[in-house]
């Protein structure tokens, strides 16, 4: 009997785990057959059985996008397929591993107990300890000027996996004006606990026509699918960004994940356990809130964090951290001609801006005008 291992990896973890097999056969070798199936059988001996390998035991190994190849009809076929191709071409096959495949293709391995032993592999959870929860407090308040009822709402909400065994996902809603730092608030959480850089990020506006529909509910595995992308994330922090402009009539997909931590769509389960789910959105209030989504929708967050409008001095300490990120961006031969005090001077006549994205671009100006007036052009 032949192992079959379905791995739930992003792929690049995939293909590191699977990188010192010494035999492996990618299994878009084998697959798909078609009218010219002998001929491709012919070239699997030459390839693998007439190089003095008849003998060695070899491992099929198939990724995610293995299953864009391949039309869904062959889902429920690929065992049989696989065991008349094995037949037929005399290889020894001891091993298959599979990662992040539809649920038809597990299903149907299943189905062939006589032939398949199926076992699950599942991506190892994260584990939270005091000092991981530590390190988030520290990068928040070193990164986030004010919004300290947040932070602590954060903290508060992620403590339920130092405590106990809860495997469910944590569901936030950031709301409040805009760029008030609710985005930078998720990503430092993802950097703080995953690996940097890598914050899933859905842009829920995108979500409002028909195409929109067929992303997010799975119309065919050769195209882009919510399911696909969740699959090969690297961080267990998803921000879904403006969730308040998502079509209302998608709202039902999100139930079963917010509830038992599991997205469905046509081909994928996709297990959400342990992730950190959080919805931005520019309501002004909980109340508004609700008002938009209604209450079955709403009933399922576990907290609603509400951002407060940033003052002068928000700006103040904000326009510190951001100037000291842009100088750094600089070509080396300008990031000591900056006159720092002269710009923070500039930025704290200025007062309130409307939001962080403006005092960036004040701060772009004023660092560029510096510089001109350095090099007499203006």
């Amino acid at each position: 009997m032949i192992s079959v291992n379905f791995y739930h990896l992003n792929d690049k973890l995939f293909d590191r785990e699977n990188e010192k097999i010494p035999l492996k056969i990618n299994l878009d070798e084998f697959i798909p057959l078609n009218s010219d199936h002998k001929e491709k059988i012919d070239r699997i001996k030459t390839k693998y059985i007439n190089k003095g390998l008849k003998d060695k035991e070899y491992v099929l190994v198939a990724n995610t996008s293995f299953f864009s190849t391949i039309r869904d009809f062959v889902y429920s076929s690929l065992p049989s397929l696989i065991t008349y191709i094995v037949a037929e071409t005399k290889i020894l096959v001891n091993q298959i591993n599979i990662n992040n495949a539809p649920d038809k293709v597990f299903q149907a391995f299943t189905d062939h107990q006589s032939q398949y032993v199926v076992n699950e592999v599942s991506s190892p959870l994260f584990s939270l300890n005091k000092e991981s929860l530590l390190a988030v407090k520290n990068n928040l308040d070193n990164s986030i000027s004010g919004q300290n009822s947040v932070k602590k709402h954060i903290l508060v909400n992620l403590s339920k996996y130092l405590y106990s065994t809860n495997k469910s996902p944590l569901i936030l809603a950031f709301i409040g004006p805009q760029g008030v730092g609710k985005t930078e608030m998720a990503r430092i959480l993802s950097d703080s606990l995953f690996e940097k850089g890598h914050l899933f990020r859905e842009q829920m506006s995108m979500l409002t026509n028909v195409a929109s529909q067929d992303y997010l509910f799975g119309s065919d595995t050769s195209n882009r699918s919510f399911s696909k992308n969740l699959l090969q994330r690297r961080s267990n922090v998803l921000l879904l960004d403006e969730f308040n402009l998502i079509n209302p009539n998608f709202y039902g997909a999100f139930y079963q994940m917010f509830d038992e931590g599991k997205f469905v769509d046509g081909y994928y389960t996709v297990n959400l356990d342990k992730t950190i789910i959080i919805c931005t959105a520019n309501y002004m209030s909980r109340e508004e809130m609700v008002a938009q989504i209604g209450a079955p929708l709403y009933s399922r967050f576990d907290d609603v964090c509400v951002f407060d409008k940033l003052d002068a001095n928000d700006y103040l300490k904000i326009a510190k951290l951001k100037i000291d990120s842009k100088i750094k961006d600089l070509k080396l031969e300008y990031q000591d001609k900056i006159d720092k005090g002269k710009i923070l001077e500039e930025i704290q006549k200025q007062g309130v801006f409307s939001d962080v994205r403006s005092l960036e671009h004040v701060i772009d100006q004023l660092i560029n005008k510096d510089l001109l007036n350095r090099d007499h052009i203006l």
